[in-house]
């Protein structure tokens, strides 16, 4: 009996040793930070050191050096590639939940919404409000413009829309029927959107009214195939 326990025993230990050996998995992380629950992604915009207002955090995990787990949730305090302890800048003009800001390499980079899970509207996420000279449609395909909306009175009707879109459940299953929606701002940044028309879902969930559809819609050239 004894010797049947002592090589159960083994067993156990061989296959636990098999287990830690077993290789790590690969994840191609993307440049994000987690700051209050909120999720950034890093752009290509950097910020001018005069538009740098508080601190208001720190990196505390980066998660490219000890997560593979390819379910891993990320938490508050989490960054792909910073150092912990990095510190999370407040930029002027934008409130916080929309966009901050991490020094880099001598450079104020950019970082601007991907998810808030506390988000109920487009206002939750996007602070745009009278900061938006053109609208742009572009192709989901490559990114090439398809055109350019540049009439004040159909640009304010589209962010109204947007910033009173509701975040509703995701939805599976949508058409190949989308655009990128790319925003131009006032200080020469942008922000992109992926659009599915048919649907009239906005990425991230946000649902706008049927007056968004039809603006963009109008704004198509006709005959505009799937983009």
């Amino acid at each position: 009996m004894k010797k049947i326990l002592i090589s159960i025993m083994v067993l156990i230990l061989s296959l636990t040793g098999c287990a830690q050996t077993k290789p790590a998995v690969e994840i191609d992380w993307v440049d994000f930070i987690n700051h209050r629950n909120i999720t950034y992604m890093a752009t290509e915009f950097t910020a001018s050191a005069d538009k740098i207002e508080s601190e208001i955090g720190k990196t505390l995990f980066k998660v490219s050096d000890n997560i593979h787990d390819p379910n891993y949730k990320t938490k508050d305090g989490d960054a792909a590639f910073l150092v912990v302890g990095t510190p999370i800048y407040k930029i002027k003009d934008y409130k916080t939940e929309f966009r901050v800001a991490v020094k880099k390499e001598g450079q104020f980079i950019v970082y601007q919404v991907s998810r808030n899970p506390n988000a109920k509207t487009g206002k939750d996420l996007f602070d745009i409000k009278n900061k938006v000279v053109s609208v742009s449609i572009n192709s989901a395909v490559d990114n090439s413009k398809i055109v350019d909306i540049a009439d004040r009175v159909t640009i304010e009707k589209i962010v109204l829309n947007l910033l009173n879109a509701q975040v509703i459940s995701p939805m599976e299953g949508k058409s190949e029927k989308r655009y990128f929606l790319s925003f131009n701002l006032q200080d020469e940044t942008s922000f992109n959107r992926t659009y599915w028309l048919d649907e009239n879902i906005v990425w991230g969930d946000l649902k706008p009214s049927e007056e968004f559809k039809q603006l963009i819609t109008n704004a198509l050239p006709k005959n505009q195939d799937i983009s």
